[in-house]
Parts: structure tokens; sequence; C-alpha cells
């Protein structure tokens, strides 16, 4: 082989070094950080997400297109560079994240927390954050690795595109027009979806493909095998010469064009930032600005003022180099800090995070990447990366089996933190005796199965009461069955079946809940757990959206009167409790963690009633509706949850009685049981 066959396989099928694109990869993650430290302050930051995309479609697109041009493309050469790119920085910080959570976490947050570090190996963390929509998962600005979302969408794209290209090559098919085709159509599913799924739209890969196949397109117009586009180019660059500058002027028409595609990138960008927030449909439309902004600073080129000046320069290069791993820590460093002061630490100490996360970014990059990604011996690499990652994958998912590997973790005298799990959602025995249509979030049964005397419908916070009435049961020699679904109350008629919905699958657990009870005669009494803050959340197909909490509640109290109709005249005895507290903080963030004492704020577990979320004017409502009634029994739970006015986070001896905001704890499913059983209503219990 000679020296320019060797320069075709080795180096010309991969894009030329432009410092312009480093600096627009500093742009973008510094947008990013910027938004995840200071969201009030930059809350357009997260469209630098957006930017990388299409600089990953534009120099993924390029390396593939040159090397099926010069006959060069492999696979397996391909996915080498790949797997030598991403897996050193990825390792490092999912290996660093699951040390951190072991000193940091609860046992049921580092559960997930394995779970995440395995979706993010894997590569399907979009996929895992998305099945995360029940009422038991952590917030999203205390998941450590919620920001993985991206990168598994990135190499979903890297794993598919190069077949789908080699596959049109192969076949003499126009590669451009397919790619235009598939981006067409992922842009429309997104348009459709954002306002009607916003979630699955925000993290699916065939609603945000079109932003990586932007710089697809980019890179098949800038290598322009057939020149009609340097045609178009150079007309374009005369007519803008003769607009924007004086005939005697010294421009080009090239930099004239350039320099007009990277102002009107700039532009985009910075309305981007400046206009896109939380509060509308993204990706949507919207989504266009920072990716046809970004795909034009690109195509501006390097000879481009802003790119020459601005983009190149020092530090932003140098911050672009390191913009990859920078991306990895901060948000794992800043969840942390969030996680250790039970909220929003203060700004330095914020800014002192992405600082730590520069300096680790750096040591990253110079230590582990570069000699991993570069230099000889690149098979024996790649191999031993792949086992590396494989690894953390397994240990990742070890971490999720053993539920945060609790029993070690118990054993090391950490065995007070695990008051947070929570593995009372459903069991085998709970399906067998329901056959559901379709399943439902909670199914428990507890206790005798031969003497289920006691049925507990409704929703999360009801599900909530289940392992002390269960135990309570259970000394007993009686059962008892948990029945329902998150959000919904246990009422039918809320949902039509045919309809679609916020909660599309509340109404057919509700009806099996009902056809179980109403058939079987062992059980005598039922309990119906109601959240009161809900009412506002509840999907009233014939009412409209805005309609008021006055409007729903009457429509909602014939509904729920029809039902306990409906259960007395079948020889139920019915119990109603709907008090569940709503706090603005959670149980867990009364506890100190290891190193959380510098980081809290005096008196943030002071909460009044006052504060309470749901209590005006939801709770009152009830309370009005059911204080004459004397043929159902009112639980209140409110009568352990609140003293002196205060809400009970915490008990006497420092034990969590919520597990989050608004959810019993285990311990505090007990106290309240016991709490039910000496109450007017314990008298209605089977085995009283």
């Amino acid at each position: 082989m000679n020296v320019a066959s060797a320069q075709s396989g080795a180096e010309l099928t991969h894009p030329k070094y432009r410092a312009d694109i480093d600096g627009l990869r500093a742009i973008a993650v510094l947008s990013v950080m910027a938004f995840h430290a200071f969201p009030l302050r930059v809350q357009g930051g997260f469209i630098g997400v957006d930017i990388f995309f299409v600089i990953s479609g534009f120099l993924i697109s390029t390396i593939i297109f040159k090397s099926l041009s010069c006959g060069e493309f492999s696979f397996l050469e391909f996915y080498s560079r790949r797997v030598r790119r991403i897996f050193p920085a990825l390792a490092t910080v999912l290996v660093a994240t699951l040390v951190g959570g072991w000193f940091v976490l609860y046992p049921d947050e580092y559960r997930q927390l394995g779970k995440h570090v395995f979706g993010g190996a894997g590569f399907i963390s979009n996929f895992v954050l998305l099945r995360e929509s029940g009422y038991f998962d952590a917030a999203a600005d205390t998941k450590p690795l919620l920001h993985l979302w991206s990168l598994g969408i990135e190499e979903q794209f890297y794993i598919v595109f190069p077949l789908f290209v080699w596959l049109l090559w192969r076949m003499r098919l126009n590669v451009l027009t397919f790619v235009v085709v598939a981006g067409l159509v992922s842009f429309l599913l997104n348009l459709r979806g954002v306002h009607h799924d916003v979630v699955r739209t925000f993290y699916m890969p065939h609603t945000r493909v079109w932003e990586l196949l932007i710089g697809s397109v980019l890179a098949w117009m800038m290598l322009d095998a057939s020149g009609r586009m340097a045609q178009v180019e150079a007309t374009a660059g005369r007519w803008c010469r003769k607009l924007l500058y004086h005939p005697q002027a010294e421009v080009t028409a090239e930099s004239a064009l350039a320099d007009v595609k990277a102002w009107l990138g700039v532009l985009l960008v910075v309305v981007g930032l400046w206009k896109i927030t939380k509060g509308v449909h993204f990706p949507g439309g919207w989504a266009l600005l920072p990716t046809l902004g970004a795909a034009l600073l690109i195509w501006a080129g390097p000879q481009a003022y802003v790119n020459r000046r601005w983009l190149s320069a020092r530090v932003l290069v140098w911050i672009g180099k390191i913009s990859y791993p920078l991306y990895l820590w901060h948000w794992v460093l800043l969840t942390y800090l969030r996680i250790e002061a039970s909220g929003t630490p203060p700004a330095w100490v914020r800014a002192g995070a992405l600082g730590l996360a520069v300096l680790l970014s750096w040591l990253t990059y110079r230590l582990i990447e570069k000699p991993l990604r570069f230099g000889s011996g690149g098979r024996r690499k790649t191999i031993a990366l792949a086992i590396a990652m494989i690894a953390v994958a397994c240990l990742g998912l070890a971490c999720y089996r053993t539920s945060g590997f609790s029993s070690l973790r118990s054993h090391m005298g950490m065995s007070d933190i695990n008051q947070f799990d929570w593995p009372y959602m459903s069991n085998a025995e709970c399906m067998a005796t329901l056959k559901p249509e379709i399943p439902p979030d909670f199914c428990m049964q507890l206790g005798n199965p031969e003497k289920l005397s006691l049925a507990i419908l409704g929703d999360s916070t009801a599900n909530a009461l289940v392992t002390g009435i269960g135990e309570l049961a259970a000394r007993h020699g009686q059962g008892i069955i948990n029945v329902g679904s998150g959000t919904c109350p246990p009422v039918r008629g809320l949902i039509p079946s045919n309809m679609a919905g916020p909660r599309p699958n509340c109404n057919k657990p509700v009806e099996d809940a009902y056809r179980l009870v109403l058939a079987d005669k062992k059980i005598t009494t039922v309990v119906m757990g109601i959240f009161a803050h809900d009412l506002s959340n509840w999907p009233f197909h014939d009412l409209p959206a805005n309609a008021s909490v006055e409007v729903r509640f009457e429509r909602f109290k014939a509904l729920l009167d029809a039902d306990i109709r409906a259960l007395q005249a079948a020889g139920k005895k019915v119990i109603v409790t709907y008090d569940a507290a709503y706090s603005p903080i959670s149980s867990r963030d009364c506890l100190n963690r290891p190193f959380s004492g510098w980081l809290k704020r005096p008196g943030k577990c002071e909460v009044t009633v006052d504060q309470l979320i749901d209590f005006y004017p939801y709770q009152p409502m009830f309370e009005n509706h059911f204080r004459d009634r004397k043929d159902v029994c009112i639980f209140r739970q409110s009568e352990l949850l609140l003293t002196a006015g205060r809400l009970n986070l915490l008990d006497s001896e420092g034990k969590a009685i919520l597990r989050d905001s608004h959810h019993l704890s285990t311990h505090g499913s007990r106290q309240m049981a016991l709490l039910l059983e000496k109450s007017t209503c314990g008298s209605l219990l089977p085995w009283q």
C-alpha cells in the first residue's frame, strides 16, 4: 500500500479536525451546565443537548459517508472507535456514581441507581427513564444518571444508522433521499407526539432522531460528491457579497456566505436560549432553533468570522475537548449535592460543583480517555473496554436485584437507612386471585389466603396502608387484598373504557376490583383510600380541563356515593380515608445523610398545616360531605400525622412516618394500622 492509499484508509475517511466544532461543543455543554446549576437564570440551557445531537450526527455521518465512498467502511472498525471514544469516561463515571451512592443514598434510592447504571451501561437510559412514571420514583433532580437519556439516543443512532446507510449504499439507492424522508417522518412524529405524550416524545429515539439526521444531511451536503452543492453555494455567495458589501471590499463570495450562515446560526441559538423554557412544548417545533442554528454554524466552516474568532478561542476549544466527560460528571455532582442538601444548595456550592466537574473531566480526559482512545493496541483496548462495560452493567443489575445491596450494607452498620423501602406494590398471589384484564399498579395479598376478609381499594395512599393492616390481619388469622392504581380513586365511571386520557388504565383495574369484592362473600369490610388532592388531576371525561374543584367534587361524590351504596347492598362495611397529608418536603429530607450537616438549613422539617399542599380546599370538601354521614366510617389519618398543627414526618424516636411527601413508610403504615384498630372504625374490622 502506498502513502496515498494509506491515507485514504486512516485519515481521509474521518473528518478533518475543526477547532470551531470543539468550540460549539463547549457552548452546548456550558449551556446545559448553566441550566442544571442555575435553572432560573438560564432557562433554555437544556437546548445544548440538541446542539450535541446535530454535532454527533454530522461527525458520525461524515465518517460513514466518506468510508463508503472510499470503499473503506468496516463495521468492526467503526464500532471499535465508538467503544474507545465512549466507554472510558462513561465507565469511570458510572463506577464513581455507584461508589458515591453507597455513602449517600438510602437503599431504595441506591437500588434505583443500580437500575440506572445498568441502563447507562447498556445505552437504554431513555427507555428506563420513560418507564419510571410511577409514584415511587425519585424526582428528576435526585436521579444522578438522569442525563444519560441523551447518550442512549445517540448510541441507538450509532447502532442503527450505519447499517441503514450501508444497506442503502449496497442497494444503489439514493442515501440522501432516504435520510431526508426518515428525518421528516421523525420530525412529524415529534410534532404530533409533543401535544399528546410529551414525556415519550422527549425520550424516544424515533421522535428525536431527526435532530441527528439534520447533521447527517449537512454532512452529505458538505461532502458534495456531485458538485451541485458547490454551484449553489457559489451563486448564493455572490448574492451575499453583492447585498452586504461594497464592490471594492476585499471579501470573497465564499467568506460572505460563510459569515451569513454563522451569524444566522448564532441568532437561532441565542433566540432558543432566550425563548425556550420548560413551559413550552419541547422538543416540538421549538427544537428547530438550536438544531438549525448548530447546523448553520457547522456549515459556515472554520473560515467564518464567528467560527474563526469566537468558537475557535482557546478556552472554548479546551472545554470542547473535555465536553463529553464534563457532561457526564457535572450532573452527578449537582445531584448528590441536592440530595445531601435536601433541596437546592447555595449558589456558591453549585458553582463549586461545576468547577470540580471541570477538574474531574480534565483528569478523566488526560488520564483515562486519551490513553485508551489513541495509540497502539486498539483491538485489545476495545475488547478490554467492552468487558469492563459489561462488568459495570452486571454490577448495576446486581445492585438493583439485591435492593441496593441492602443486606451487605446492614452488616456494615447501616441498617437504619432501609426505612424507605416499599416492596408492597404487587405480588403473584394477588394477581392470581384478581385475574385482571389490565394489570393495576398495585395488587397485594397478605395474610391467610383462605380468609380474605378485608379489601383495600384506591390509589397509592391506599396501597400505603397495606403493610400495617396486612400484618394486623395476619396476627388474627385473616387475610387482606389491595387493588388500585396511582391517582385513581376507588370509584367506577371516572373514565369510559374506550377513552384515553392521563390515566387510561384507571377504569379497568377499578372495575376488576369491584368485580372481585362484590362477588366474594368472605370480604366483609372494604377500606376506600382516596388522596384528596388528586381531585384536581382526575380526568372527568365530560368536564372541561379547567373545571373548578367544586364542580369536580360534585361530579365525583355522586360516583363515590353510588359505589358505597353498591358495596353496602352486597353486605360490606365501608371505611373511607382521604386525609393523607401532602407535604412540600419529603421525610427523608429530615434525616441526616453522611455529609449533609453543613448543607441543610435549620428548621427545614417544620411543616405546618397551612403549608400542606393538599389541605385547602380539598380536605374540607370531603369533611363537609361526610360530616353527618352515619352509613360509613371515616378514618382520619391526621390523628397520627398531625400534632398541634404540625406535620409529623418523623416519630418521637426519629423513625420516618412518611417515606416521601405523602406515602406512609413501613413503620408509618404499622402505626396507622394500630390507630385504625383503636379508632371508632376499628369495630368494623373483620377480626374484631
